[in-house]
């Protein structure tokens, strides 16, 4: 396995054990979400490796594409706040 997809599995990882991905989604719609947090949180301003969207899933298969705008509203949102909490820039 090489480098760029441990760190796309790493931040999987990390971003779907903060994230509130429904328990009873799809496999496309959680893949998605993830995928779509992490593209949040860096357009936000976040540090940290983007999951790359898939788009060829994304104009495919509806779970996928809804998880990921789910995912990337959400994260950009809490992101965004949380940066006005702790007195950061966020955003671009």
């Amino acid at each position: 396995m090489g480098s760029a997809t441990r760190i796309v599995i790493l931040c999987a990882s990390v971003l779907a054990a903060c994230s509130t991905v429904k328990p009873y989604a799809t496999q496309g719609y959680r893949d998605g979400y993830i995928a779509g947090c992490s593209s949040g949180q860096v357009y936000a301003g976040k540090s940290g490796p983007e999951a790359p969207r898939d788009n060829a899933r994304y104009g495919t298969d509806a779970d996928y594409t809804q998880g990921w705008n789910e995912g990337q509203q959400e994260c950009y949102t809490q992101a965004m706040a949380s940066s006005r909490n702790w007195g950061g820039t966020g955003g671009r």
